[in-house]
């Protein structure tokens, strides 16, 4: 599962979020995605169905060929437990960020 935000893209890497329904998932990606622009480590996530934190170390990792910055989330949901990581890829920091090491 992919969804992209203002040129920033998040990947599921790991865990399960079908215990979300579609607009819970969105709601969780988006809020990773203002933590990731925002650089916030922690934030609580809250829906009708769903209660959580989205956490992050700030490290980066690559899977796949994607690389980006791994945030972990731990839900409890109408549905369960769900726990999960994503990766959030940003092209313009990834360039920036090639371009001072080449230099």
């Amino acid at each position: 599962m992919a969804v992209s935000y203002m040129d920033v893209t998040v990947y599921l890497m790991d865990g399960n979020m079908k215990k979300f329904s579609l607009n819970g998932a969105r709601h969780v990606m988006e809020s990773a995605v203002g933590m990731y622009l925002d650089d916030d480590a922690r934030k609580a996530v809250e829906g009708k169905t769903y209660k959580g934190v989205l956490t992050t170390q700030r490290k980066y990792e690559t899977v796949e060929g994607f690389s980006g910055q791994r945030f972990d989330g731990n839900f409890d949901t109408d549905n369960g437990k769900v726990k999960f990581s994503l990766l959030i890829t940003d092209p313009l920091t990834a360039s920036l960020k090639w371009t001072a090491v080449r230099h």
